[in-house]
């Protein structure tokens, strides 16, 4: 249940796992320009092992005003008086920011800035962050936000729109979903215009799908359009890298896209429509399914009538989540296809594509960097909580960097999805963070430490202020920081120091972030998993532990204290949050568990096996509610009575599941009918529209 510090490497198979890995991608040679190796790798623990000895940075993101401002001996002078202002604050590491995209500058004058790092002593990271030229462009699937409802009488509907190109749209009945009609309109000033003829007594809804384009200055800038644009954004920047001479001070290469990629806001539901990605995308489908008849049976096309994978590589789905149309738009034909949602993998194929083909770009980048320039770790920054961050091959990118934020609200959080991104990762992988100070933000020395303590104690290794030289409070954080600096270097055990960890699946509604009394991280974990329905105050979840393999039930009160019984016949172990187990004998074909605020795990238990005599208990008490309620109805509650018995009955036989199920149906059917099944939109596709 805990992820422990030491692990059992002592087991063969692990140990030969592990030296593979290493001999595959966890470990590099850094030959710099005087000829000298640098032999490097990545711990267990996520530290970067640099000729033997750890290297913990502490240091600064210093953006190069010869870079960023122009090659002036002005600017220059100013880099180099911010370097000894460094020196002579103890601070020796640095991330070197060039202000812009690095392929945009002479390499002869990145040579110098390096040069000028090299003489002074200093160890530097280089930011590449250089976005790729094409901005993404795709269909924004949001159904609940692009509608305009109340639709009777025919004429043109408008509607405004940022940075659209076209649209697709459909009109249909706002209760069954019916289409009325569908197609696509261009944008214009800002807006379209979307023909109706529907005349109808009935309700009907717009919906549409604008063709959106993200570009560097988008508010969901992070993801550009890989698809079109990698191969001469690749070539651009070998092309100026390659013609600089690092020396013994180079440790690594941050972010070759952007500090901002990846997927956020209305991007997480955008289907790129670019034909490099959609000829990807078709290769990507005919791997997976032997022939068209699986994938339509499980895109769930009700006419089977996909013709080919090029065709289904361009569908653009109507609906998204539990709102929209059930069907697929094909922007090519003007066609579309009815799709039994429920049962669709569209939307699951879609986001295991999009993070399997980023993640080959992201591995892909770092690896013709560390071949064609310099051989040290590549790190992105984890701008997000997505499976392309997490490593599955054994070579590629070597780390991950927590975000810099505007503050530490949210530090804990951030850093405890990178750390878990990371264990998750099939390679060790290096974690260090940038933390952005602001004039009300680490204003004391406490501030600042209670905030580096928090990601030393999720796992961080490395740690970098962005903060501009001109601040006014620039020379008292590097002097706290170098205070810092070296009461870390006197612990000898930070650089073998991994957190405890208890995991909860990432979709869990009542899953944040915390630590337990017994200093055990609670943490998101992208893992396979999902909540258990209880009832009452009890919490539950089911998930695959990230590093272990497993599949354990995780259980708590998150209210109170309180013992749970469960009708098993056998011994089951329980695991708190501070891995101490328990072995607990039943008693009376029943096992009494004792849970608390904090998750513990049950061993032994299966899911079907989980139901707390309890949760039948609080059912069996909310259908006599129910009833209560329909006799004052004057509805007839004799059924339902018996059935209420009969449940009693079984439940005193420990006969759980069949008791729940019996009380479970009559509290659905008697709510229906309390309801009123006159107030309940008719909907044949499941969606609410």
């Amino acid at each position: 249940m805990v992820k422990r510090t030491i692990r059992p490497y002592s087991l063969i198979a692990v140990a030969l796992a592990v030296l593979a890995l290493a001999s595959a991608g966890m470990a590099g040679t850094y030959k710099d320009r005087n000829g000298s190796i640098h032999q490097w790798t990545i711990n267990p623990s996520h530290a970067l092992i640099w000729e033997g000895s750890a290297y913990l940075p502490f240091g600064i993101v210093l953006e190069s005003k010869y870079l960023a401002s122009g090659q002036t001996e002005e600017n220059y002078s100013a880099d180099s008086l911010a370097v000894q202002t460094l020196k002579s604050a103890g601070i020796g590491d640095i991330i070197l920011r060039a202000g812009k995209g690095i392929s945009a500058i002479p390499p002869e004058a990145v040579q110098r800035v390096i040069d000028l790092l090299e003489s002074a002593g200093i160890r530097y990271g280089v930011e590449i962050s250089d976005p790729p030229y094409t901005p993404l462009t795709g269909y924004v699937i949001q159904p609940s936000v692009n509608r305009y409802d109340g639709i009777r009488q025919p004429g043109e509907i408008t509607r405004k729109v940022e940075d659209t190109k076209t649209a697709v749209y459909v009109i249909c009945d706002a209760r069954s979903g019916d289409i009325a009609s569908t197609g696509q309109v261009v944008a214009a000033g800002g807006q379209i215009a979307v023909p109706n003829k529907v005349r109808s007594s009935r309700d009907q809804v717009l919906l549409y799908y604008p063709q959106k384009v993200f570009t560097s200055e988008s508010r969901e800038r992070g993801l550009p359009d890989l698809w079109s644009s990698y191969d001469h954004h690749r070539d651009n920047i070998v092309g100026v890298l390659s013609k600089v001479k690092f020396g013994p001070g180079l440790r690594f290469f941050i972010d070759p896209f952007s500090e901002y990629f990846g997927v956020r806001g209305d991007v997480r539901y955008t289907i790129p429509a670019s034909p490099e990605f959609r000829m990807e995308y078709t290769a990507w489908l005919a791997r997976k399914y032997g022939n068209m008849g699986d994938l339509d049976l499980a895109w769930g096309i009700l006419q089977h009538d996909i013709a080919s994978y090029a065709e289904a590589a361009r569908l653009i789905p109507l609906w998204q989540g539990t709102r929209g149309v059930a069907a697929v738009y094909d922007d090519i034909t003007g066609k579309y296809h009815k799709v039994d949602t429920p049962r669709s993998s569209f939307w699951s194929d879609f986001a295991e594509f999009r993070a399997f083909s980023v993640r080959a770009y992201m591995d892909g980048m770092a690896d013709v960097v560390k071949r064609s320039v310099a051989e040290v770790p590549v790190v992105y920054t984890a701008s997000g909580f997505e499976p392309f961050f997490v490593g599955r091959s054994s070579t590629g990118f070597d780390g991950l960097a927590v975000p810099a934020a505007d503050g530490d609200a949210t530090l804990a959080a951030r850093a405890g999805r990178v750390f878990s991104m990371s264990e998750t990762a099939i390679r060790e992988e290096w974690i260090i963070s940038r933390l952005k100070p602001a004039d009300t933000i680490y204003g004391t020395r406490a501030d600042l430490y209670g905030a580096l303590n928090t990601l030393r104690g999720l796992g961080t290794k490395g740690f970098f202020l962005d903060v501009k030289a001109d601040s006014p409070s620039y020379i008292t954080l590097l002097g706290w920081l170098s205070d810092f600096a070296k009461t870390v270097v006197r612990d000898k055990q930070f650089a073998g120091f991994a957190p405890r960890v208890v995991y909860y699946p990432a979709s869990l509604e009542r899953g944040a972030v915390r630590q337990f009394t017994s200093g055990v991280w609670w943490l998101p974990s992208l893992s396979p998993g999902m909540e258990i329905k209880t009832g009452g105050d009890l919490a539950a979840y089911i998930m695959v532990h990230p590093v272990t393999k497993d599949a354990e039930i995780y259980v708590w009160s998150p209210k109170q204290d309180t013992t749970i019984h469960l009708a098993i016949r056998d011994s089951i172990t329980v695991v708190n949050s501070n891995g101490e187990s328990s072995n607990i004998k039943q008693k009376n074909g029943r096992v009494a568990v004792r849970v608390g605020r904090d998750p513990v795990a049950l061993r032994g238990v299966s899911m079907e096996q989980f139901i707390p005599v309890e949760a039948v208990e609080d059912a069996m008490a909310k259908l006599s509610q129910l009833m209560d309620k329909a006799k004052r109805k004057l509805i007839d509650t004799t059924a339902y009575e018996a059935a209420l018995q009969r449940a009693q009955g079984l439940l005193s036989n420990n006969q759980v599941s069949v008791a729940l199920d019996m009380v479970r149906v009559s509290v659905d059917e008697l709510s229906v009918r309390l309801r009123g099944l006159e107030s309940e939109p008719v909907n044949v596709t499941g969606l609410g529209i």
